[in-house]
């Protein structure tokens, strides 16, 4: 029993226990589905206020968490699947009620539906219970960087950007640097540059996150921590500055890699203060206007200046931004100027661009305007964005001396010279009571220059001085008129004119260095005036004797470039002048300057006056002297230089040389060098003294700071520099050695030139024993009996800080050195130079080679015994093994050292006249190591060189990037190392060359023997030239392989010069064959052909060989070719020859050659087709063809023409044209230049080519026609159409002697045939009768020149000769039977002509020319005219019957002689003197023209 009812509770269990479940369900079904219902109620509202919150949050710019993103992803799917199965309830209540039998039927669905609905219930209980968030979103980190928009890329891109970029990119991967500077002038783009650098940190993931703030002319630390935060996603909870900073200081310091960027930098800032400390962790770049701020007081570790943009950048910027505006023509030539006056400053290209994008011509003209002439009470507000950054940086400079100085340097020229500023300054009182001499005025102007400097308001540009960028000049202007009563005209920015008188009155300052002046005034009114400089490039400008009444304050006074026959008397009474500048002046007598008793500095620079007035003496106070390149001084009298006692500066440098030897006063004309013993105040001095006897036996010179000393006879004088200050060039003699007064300034001397050092053998010790601690530059010549530089007992410190050694035909010089050295001697040389030492075997031994860290250019030539660089001591042998010492070299010259039997840091190897040499690298895998910074190899005329670099090297090369080999014995660039096997493809990869030149290399026959794809991806010309066994230029190596292998062992294969793929050559823009003789392909297959693709420059010259340049099926290929020039192929048939592809049916047109703008095909005597085959070939883009001397060639016809030809081709022997003319085949055809030469297929008149050829010229601007037989150029029957040739300007033709007509033309009817023409050039046209019918105009011509034309009577009538208004030059020469220019035509007189432009009239060897013009002219104007040349006019007695009136003509020209003039009172009446005058005008003439009919009698 217990088992039978243990099997019933079994049965129970699993019988009614899941009915019940399911009649459960069945039974709950109402309370189930509305318990969903209420719950998806619930969830939708849950879901709406999460959704309001997300709404509010992405409006604030907040990111949603993604906690949240994830919840409402879920309830939208939930609420999606209660939905559908509520609907599905509702479905099934309907139908229930409808039937009863279905009742019963939908128990199951009943069930289901409950059951799904009770399990959906509970899932949304559980989401509602996890839908409560404390936050929906949060504030994401800003992204700096992203701001550098699309527009801005353009600047960005710019090389010297990139190159900026990617030096500071450097930096920051250095684990040694964590401070890091970025200066350069307002608007230059610093700004914009961090911008992309942090877009590039961010991207390359150099660091982890980057944080961007502006500091600012007014820093708030608040701020900044602000900007800081933010985009590092940091939120303070600290309100003080301090606690703020701690914070932040945390932040930087976690586990991730941070960089800072602090832009706009004005002063020092207290990095800590804001909560920032620099780490290998946390780097910080910083960005300023003044260098001083970074790299003294914020101590920066690196630095980067970013300078304005050169020409071409600030071009292609300008350019960009401005859009579809600068392509018009019209407008283009004036953009260009105004992006000119934007001097390079991106803010200003940038500015002005926009501003003027899709602006009239009108407005681009007005703003060029705006830029050159400034109205400083007018400036655009254009102008203020590009003005308001520079007048920021003038405001924020610490002292008003230093903005007086900025200002002041604003009125000179752009190129500011320091000794003239020096002058300016002191002579204007400029420096406070503490400076009393001009060595102090210098010191302290060099530390007011260096913070001009570093506040980028000045540029350092050359050695002399500096310039001011334009902008800034611009802007100083404008402050110091409107400010400070500062004017200054010139050509480019200030004033144009004149100031007010009320100005005048209250000016201070006032400089003309151009505009529009060209006299003036008698006198000029300026009480306050204290500043005068006059600089204009007129001379003839003349100061009147009152000018200067009205200027009693006159400080300074520069009259640069100026005619003064004398000195005006009202400046003699200017008594607070103490500068007076005449640079650049012709001088007469300047006597009076001794009334100037208060003079400080007077400066006579290249000025051409010949005395020194005895009354300079009296100049008492005087402290500079500057006669400096005064070439014509030859007399200074005597004690004047002694009575300027007060002198501190003396120049003569390139100026007077005539130094007498002290004695009585009374028997000297000149001065003596004994009077600069008087001078004991002097600082500066710079004097020649050719003649050494010259010398007096002792000077004076304790307090000299700066010198530059000549003495001998072999010197050229060098100005010296600003660097080197102290410079001695000796040349001694018997009678000078050195004596007490060189011996102190040889102790301090930077720069030592010696010549025939004789007596001694080295120059340490001999010369001198301290080693000339302060030598600069040491240049040792022409000394015989020099052995040695240094020869050394015991071991000392010599030439610690040389930096350029040269030694020059020293040819018994045995060693540099012999002896000990220690090792910081030479540790700065930089530049050795060893010419013409011929017993010297060695530069350096290997100790001394060791102390040279710093060598970068090493040059040896002509040095017959040299074995070796280095000499390795220890082997007591001569090895060049040590190179690896020179770390830094960069160049390494080799110029005829035929017993020279290898650097990390050489960039340039240059090997020149090397005959012995056979190999350039070691086999040292070390050795070949030491080459990887090698950017260029040079070889020249190095004949035992076979090769140029092992296979193994040339990975190792990835730095080069020009080969330039000439002259060499190579068989081969890249030679096959022994051992290896020949079958291994390799690939030879240069991948940053960008110039090959392979040049008279007779016995190149490839660049490498064997297997090898050559790979060139930067390469941008390819010049080849005199490689006269190079049969094919280029193939694929799977081409090469398979003719290998189909060919017979004993079978000489023809190895191509270059085996490629297809991406071999993609970046050759330029390739030039020149002279390869032996050339048969330049292409074997299309894939070779392909690796050229890119190629746009193609010339091909002297190549005898060659058979075609291309196959046809290849001219998809060559479609980025824009030139092509062909020259002397002697066998050359085709350009393109036909391929079996291109059958008969091909398409009439082929117009892949698209890009072709300039053609010449020139002497190539078998040339018969462009392309073979019926085609028309279209070059829509062409503007200049070039064809010369191709004897066998028909170029141009019609399709008709042609088509005709070919049906009657067996009737007639015309042959297939080069060219079939259409009306799109040479639309933009330009320049067209035909040299027929000896050809017999051309046809006698221009029209012979094809019906209306000319007619479809329309861009035709130039034509050149030579040796042709036409009778005419233009027919009349082409004159019927309205548009022939109407834009032609050039037209020349030279020895067409059948020619009798440029046009024969209906004299009645006018024709504008020439109305564009601008140039006309005719030569040795003998049978020419007339130019042009009367009918013609000739309006726009401004250059006839016409010569050995024969048959011309006249040259014009007079309707053309009026119609000749732009006139200016006409040349007519060897026309034997010319005998009047202009020809009055029937029924004329009285006319009177004006040639209005005319500047340039040349009549020569017109054996017949009686006048210009015959009896009917009443009046012959000439307003222009200003050289007239009439020679070998035998028959020319008077210029014209009538009137002549030439204004601006002074004289005539008979002769070859330009220097033979000639002038009496007219023109009318030198022409009649000439014939009549003393001159035997006749002979000459007579002798002239015989020699011309002689050498038209024996012409060919």
């Amino acid at each position: 029993m217990e088992v039978v009812a243990a099997i019933a509770a079994t049965i129970v269990e699993y019988t009614i226990g899941p009915l019940g479940q399911w009649l459960c369900y069945s039974c709950r079904y109402g309370s189930n589905m509305e318990d969903l219902k209420n719950q998806v109620k619930s969830l939708q509202d849950a879901k709406s206020k999460v959704q309001h919150s997300i709404y509010a949050a992405t409006r604030n710019g907040e990111e949603i968490e993604d906690e949240v993103t994830t919840w409402l992803t879920k309830a939208s799917a939930i609420t999606e699947l209660a939905t559908k199965k509520i609907h599905e309830g509702e479905e099934e209540e309907v139908e229930t009620r409808s039937s009863n039998i279905g009742a019963c039927l939908n128990l199951k669905q009943r069930h289901q539906l409950s059951q799904e609905a009770k399990n959906i219930v509970g899932n949304i209980a559980e989401l509602l219970k996890n839908g409560t968030f404390n936050k929906v979103s949060y504030r994401p980190a800003l992204e700096v960087g992203m701001s550098v928009t699309t527009r801005y890329m353009d600047y960005v891109n710019l090389q010297s950007r990139m190159s900026v970029a990617k030096q500071i990119m450097e930096a920051l991967a250095d684990a040694n640097i964590n401070k890091i500077g970025v200066w350069g002038m307002a608007g230059v783009g610093k700004s914009t540059l961090m911008r992309e650098i942090a877009k590039k940190v961010n991207k390359e993931k150099l660091f982890d996150e980057v944080a961007m703030a502006i500091v600012s002319e007014s820093p708030d630390l608040r701020r900044i921590q602000g900007e800081i935060a933010d985009t590092l996603g940091l939120k303070f909870d600290q309100e003080t500055e301090k606690g703020r900073a701690s914070q932040l200081q945390r932040r930087l310091l976690n586990d991730k890699k941070i960089l800072v960027i602090l832009d706009d930098i004005w002063k020092p800032l207290d990095l800590e203060e804001i909560g920032i400390i620099p780490s290998e962790r946390c780097k910080i770049v910083l960005t300023s206007r003044n260098r001083d701020v970074l790299t003294c007081r914020m101590g920066t570790q690196k630095d980067f200046t970013v300078q304005t943009l050169l020409k071409e950048e600030a071009w292609d910027l300008f350019e960009k931004m401005a859009g579809e505006s600068v392509k018009d023509p019209n407008v283009r030539g004036i953009a260009s100027e105004v992006a000119k006056e934007c001097a390079g400053l991106p803010i200003a290209l940038v500015t002005v661009s926009k501003a003027l994008k899709n602006k009239s011509l009108g407005e681009w003209k007005d703003a060029l305007r705006q830029l050159r002439r400034l109205v400083p009470r007018h400036v655009t507000e254009m102008l203020k964005t590009v003005y308001s950054p520079i007048e920021l940086s003038y405001k924020k400079l610490e002292s008003q001396q230093l903005k007086s100085l900025l200002l002041l340097c604003a009125q000179l020229s752009a190129f500011v010279f320091y000794r003239d500023l020096l002058k300016y300054c002191y002579g204007y009182g400029f420096f406070h009571d503490g400076i009393n001499t001009l060595e102090e005025a210098r010191n302290m102007l060099d530390t007011l220059l260096g913070k001009l400097r570093d506040s980028c308001l000045i540029q350092e540009s050359f050695i002399h001085g500096f310039r001011m960028h334009d902008v800034v000049r611009d802007v100083a202007t404008i402050i110091a008129s409107e400010d400070h009563n500062m004017f200054v005209i010139r050509d480019d920015g200030g004033l144009k004119t004149w100031p007010k008188v009320d100005s005048l009155k209250r000016c201070e300052a006032f400089s003309i260095l151009g505009g529009d002046i060209d006299q003036l005034p008698n006198k000029m009114e300026c009480p306050e005036l204290r500043f005068f400089h006059l600089c204009l490039e007129d001379r003839s400008l003349q100061i009147p004797d009152t000018f200067f009444l009205g200027m009693d304050k006159l400080n300074v006074l520069d009259l640069t470039k100026t005619q003064l026959p004398s000195l005006p008397s009202s400046l003699l009474l200017l008594r607070n002048l103490q500068t007076l500048c005449l640079d650049q002046c012709m001088l007469g007598d300047i006597s009076g300057i001794g009334k100037l008793k208060n003079l400080i500095i007077l400066s006579l620079l290249h000025s051409d006056i010949s005395k020194l007035p005895r009354e300079i003496g009296s100049l008492v106070h005087l402290r500079l002297l500057d006669l400096s390149n005064c070439s014509k001084l030859e007399m200074i009298p005597p004690n004047v230089i002694s009575s300027l006692v007060k002198l501190e500066e003396l120049y003569l440098g390139n100026s007077f040389v005539q130094w007498e030897d002290e004695g009585p006063n009374d028997e000297r004309k000149n001065a003596s060098l004994a009077e600069l013993n008087h001078l004991s105040n002097l600082t500066s001095l710079e004097i020649q003294i050719p003649n050494v006897n010259n010398l007096p036996k002792d000077l004076m010179f304790e307090k000299l700071e700066r010198y530059t000393i000549c003495i001998g006879d072999v010197w050229d004088w060098i100005d010296s520099t600003r660097r080197t200050s102290r410079r001695l060039k000796l040349k001694f003699n018997s009678s000078f050695q050195l004596q007490s007064w060189v011996k102190l300034l040889w102790k301090r001397v930077e720069y030592l030139h010696l010549d025939e050092l004789n007596g001694v053998e080295s120059v340490i010790p001999e010369m001198d024993r301290e080693g000339l601690q302060q030598l600069k530059h040491l240049h040792i010549q022409n000394s015989a009996e020099l052995k040695y530089i240094l020869n050394l007992r015991t071991p000392v410190i010599a030439f610690p800080t040389l930096e350029t050694f040269v030694l020059d035909n020293m040819i018994n010089l045995e060693e540099i050195c012999h002896g000990k050295l220690r090792l910081t001697s030479f540790k700065n040389l930089r530049v050795l130079k060893v010419i013409s030492c011929d017993k010297l075997k060695y530069v350096f031994s290997s100790s001394i080679a060791r102390g040279l860290p710093l060598l970068e250019e090493l040059e040896v030539k002509h040095c017959n015994n040299m074995g070796a660089i280095v000499m390795k001591e220890e082997e007591q042998g001569i090895e060049d093994g040590d190179m690896i010492l020179f770390r830094r070299l960069e160049t390494l010259v080799l110029e005829d050292v035929p017993k020279l039997v290898a650097f990390p840091n050489l960039k340039i190897l240059r090997l020149c006249d090397l005959p012995k040499i056979k190999h350039l690298w070691s086999k040292d895998s070390q050795i070949i190591f030491m080459f990887q910074n090698l950017q260029v190899v040079n070889a020249w005329r190095c004949e035992s060189l076979r090769s140029i670099f092992p296979a193994s090297i040339v990975r190792c090369l990835e730095q080069l990037k020009e080969i330039v080999i000439v002259g060499c014995g190579v068989e081969e660039i890249v030679a096959v190392e022994g051992g290896r096997d020949q079958a291994i493809v390799r690939s030879l990869v240069f991948p940053r060359v960008t110039c090959l030149h392979l040049i008279d290399l007779s016995r190149l026959k490839w660049f490498y023997q064997g297997m090898y794809i050559s790979e060139w991806p930067m390469l941008e010309m390819l010049l080849i030239i005199g490689c006269e066994k190079v049969e094919i230029l280029a193939s694929r190596l799977v081409s090469f392989q398979e003719t290998v292998k189909a060919s017979p062992p004993e079978m000489c294969i023809k190895q191509p010069l270059f085996l490629v793929d297809e991406m071999s050559f993609r970046s050759l823009e330029t390739l030039h064959l020149v002279q390869m003789d032996k050339l048969e392909i330049l292409w074997h297959d299309q894939v070779a052909a392909s690796s050229f693709s890119n190629t746009h420059l193609l010339m091909v010259i002297g190549c005898e060989n060659l058979l075609h340049i291309f196959q046809s099926n290849l001219l998809t290929t060559f479609q980025s070719l824009t030139s092509l020039l062909i020259m002397d192929c002697g066998l050359l048939e085709a350009i393109f020859e036909r391929h079996d592809v291109l059958t008969v049916s091909v398409a009439t047109s082929l117009t892949q050659l698209e890009h072709l703008t300039n053609m010449t095909l020139s002497d190539l005597p078998k040339l018969k087709w462009f392309l073979e085959g019926e085609h028309t070939l279209e070059f829509p883009s062409l503007k200049q063809l070039q064809v010369l001397g191709c004897d066998k060639a028909n170029f141009f016809a019609t399709k008709c023409l042609e088509t005709s030809h070919r049906i009657n081709q067996l009737e007639t022997c015309i042959q297939q044209p080069i060219f079939v003319v259409e009306e799109v085949t040479f639309q933009e055809l330009e320049v067209l230049i035909l040299n027929f030469k000896q050809s017999t297929l051309w046809p006698r008149k221009f029209s012979g080519f094809a019906p209306s050829f000319l007619a479809r010229l329309q861009n035709l601007s130039e034509l050149q026609v030579y040796y042709s037989g036409w009778e005419e150029i233009f027919p009349n029957e082409l004159l019927d159409q309205e548009k022939l040739v109407p834009r032609l300007r050039k037209l020349k033709l030279h020895c067409l002697p059948m020619l009798t007509h440029l046009w024969k033309g209906d004299t009645h009817e006018p024709c504008l045939i020439f109305h564009t023409l601008d140039i006309l050039q005719v030569s040795q046209c003998a049978k020419l009768k007339s130019l042009m019918p009367h009918s013609v105009s000739l309006q726009n011509l401004t250059n006839i020149e016409i010569s050995n034309c024969h048959g011309l009577i006249n040259l014009v009538t007079s309707s053309t000769a009026k119609t000749l208004v732009q006139l200016k030059k006409m040349t007519i020469s060897e026309c034997k039977r010319i005998t009047e220019i202009v020809a009055i035509e029937d029924g004329e007189a009285n006319v009177m002509l004006t040639f209005n432009n005319l500047t340039y009239l040349e009549l020569d060897s017109l054996p017949n020319l009686a006048n210009f013009c015959s009896k009917g002219y009443s009046f012959v104007l000439f307003p222009s005219l200003e050289k007239v040349i009439m020679r070998c006019c035998t028959e020319m007695k008077t210029f014209c019957h009538g009137v002549v009136r030439a204004p601006k003509l002074k004289s005539v020209q008979a002769t070859e002689d330009e220097d033979d003039l000639l002038w009496e009172q007219d023109l009318n009446t030198t022409i009649h003197w000439l014939w009549e005058g003393d001159y035997d005008t006749r002979l000459l003439f007579t002798q002239k023209v015989e020699k011309s009919v002689e050498e038209e009698n024996h012409r060919p």
